[in-house]
């Protein structure tokens, strides 16, 4: 792992870890635990007379702390996650690209094969030479006596 990934991630180790202590130290005081807040939510409206209606709660400022510190942890999960998400990635698009270009390699292996065959042909006439069927079995008659 780099400089780059592990900085990352220890600067997000101790963003979690300040968000967390700051959570426990506003939970533990006793007069924010009776601390009501009073939370307006939209609702929207089925019924088509009008678009919708607000609703009132009181919400215990312990449960909505709960709630954020849930959040907070959630998506500093999802943050430390990433750089491995990415790597992966990379990976995966490296190796998608190789397969794509060894799948074009063998498509195209026909047309490359004949043409191979055929330059392999004319390079095994260029080797044979010019010379007529009787002369080579002319040369081939001689060969066999002066091997004798």
């Amino acid at each position: 792992m780099n400089l780059l990934a592990k900085t990352y991630l220890y600067v997000l180790f101790l963003v979690v870890c300040v968000f967390l202590l700051w959570t426990l130290h506003t939970l533990t005081f006793a007069e924010n635990a009776i601390q009501r807040l009073e939370v307006w939510l939209f609702v929207p409206s089925w019924t088509g007379d009008a678009v919708g209606a607000s609703v009132r709660h009181e919400v215990g400022l312990p449960f909505m702390l709960a709630g954020w510190a849930g959040v907070g942890c959630g998506i500093c999960f999802l943050a430390w996650r990433l750089p491995a998400r990415i790597r992966r990635s990379a990976a995966t698009q490296r190796e998608l690209r190789a397969l794509r270009r060894e799948v074009l390699k063998l498509r195209t292996l026909p047309l490359r094969q004949r043409e191979e065959d055929e330059q392999l042909a004319r390079e095994a006439q260029l080797a044979l030479g010019r010379g007529t069927v009787l002369a080579d079995l002319d040369d081939a008659g001689a060969r066999e006596e002066l091997g004798r």
